[in-house]
């Protein structure tokens, strides 16, 4: 990895998680049972980014950060169970078309604020895969090359991210892609 990225990405995620840890103002942690995994019928990767710990031994805080796939396919009970998140703000990296093909059923009370990622080559292969069932191709350095792309082609986007996350009146955050 590059050098210069590689201070930017440790910087970044330096930032991001010192502010969930630290930023946050009180602890609720007593009116509820902290659960990474939130269980959905339409929406089966969703969950709380809160109790990650960091080199420190301090844990990122519950229900200040979500991340999951598009809401799309949420039910009217998944979306209750989201509602009683209480987000606020909801970060969409999706690209224009697969927010068209896809509309999201958006919490009660959220912003939202549509931001693609651009992933070079990532549906290339995903397609390539889906389609000929062929798996020579995620190798780990491809994978690892994808996904050190998706940072250093995308910063602005995470900058924009960050600083909606830090920003108190948009917690709790949803950032979704596909």
């Amino acid at each position: 990895m590059n050098t210069k990225y590689t201070r930017h990405i440790v910087f970044l995620v330096f930032l991001f998680t010192s502010f969930l840890i630290n930023g946050c103002e009180g602890d609720n942690s007593s009116q509820w049972e902290p659960i990474r995994r939130i269980d959905l019928d339409g929406q089966k990767n969703f969950r709380d980014l809160g109790g990650y710990n960091n080199i420190y031994g301090e844990s990122v805080r519950w229900r200040i950060l979500f991340r999951s796939g598009d809401l799309h396919d949420l039910t009217d009970a998944d979306l209750s169970i989201v509602n009683n998140l209480d987000l606020q703000l909801v970060i969409d990296f999706r690209s224009e078309e697969e927010a068209e093909a896809r509309p999201d059923r958006s919490p009660a009370g959220a912003m939202t604020l549509h931001d693609p990622i651009i992933i070079e080559g990532f549906e290339e292969l995903l397609d390539y895969v889906l389609e000929t069932g062929d798996t020579s191709q995620l190798t780990v350095s491809n994978i690892s090359n994808l996904y050190e792309s998706v940072y250093t082609d995308n910063m602005e986007q995470f900058g924009v991210m960050l600083s909606e996350v830090i920003y108190n009146e948009n917690r709790p955050v949803l950032i979704h892609c596909r």
